[in-house]
């Protein structure tokens, strides 16, 4: 994995050079589908977000003036893209149930029960802290939102998973 000095750098030079691009794409991908999942809750819309991401990197490259980490601001770009294909769609979306089969499908269907029990700003922050590994700073930055609120919800998620998990249910 990149450090924080290397991925700026390969920030700042995505907009000209497709290499750059394509190591930022490999480093940060797992962590921009599963945000814009998080969000999203439908596979396809969130593999549309990935792609969308990274294009939209080539132009806003210019942009990025260092003050937060590259993933912060990538993550950035990856919210206010879902929520535009969100707004796009009209309705709240359903969990699609026909994800590939790229996982073994039990364990993807625990997985989904699990985050259906969390509200949608809970699932965020799951999402955010264990699958992308930002901080609670760097959530609360990202989606503008105290930290102490961030981990309020935080702790009320893993209250709720555990006992989703407890109970048996899944």
């Amino acid at each position: 994995m990149a450090d924080a000095r290397q991925a700026a750098e390969l920030l700042s030079r995505c907009g000209t050079d497709m290499a750059a691009l394509e190591e930022l794409y490999l480093l940060y991908k797992g962590q921009v589908f599963a945000y814009a999942f998080s969000i999203l809750r439908d596979y396809a819309l969130a593999e549309d977000v990935l792609h969308e991401v990274f294009l939209r990197l080539t132009k806003s490259a210019p942009r990025y003036k260092g003050k937060s980490s590259a993933l912060t601001y990538i993550l950035g770009i990856t919210k206010n893209t879902a929520r535009e294909l969100r707004r796009k769609q009209r309705n709240p979306l359903p969990l699609r149930e026909d994800l590939p089969d790229e996982q073994d499908g039990t364990a993807r269907t625990e997985l989904r029960a699990l985050l259906d029990a969390l509200t949608d700003n809970q699932r965020q922050v799951v999402v955010l802290h264990l699958y992308a590994g930002l901080t609670f700073g760097e959530i609360a930055r990202l989606l503008h939102t105290p930290e102490s609120t961030l981990k309020s919800r935080w702790q009320k998620a893993l209250e709720i998973l555990h006992k989703e998990i407890k109970e048996g249910d899944l």
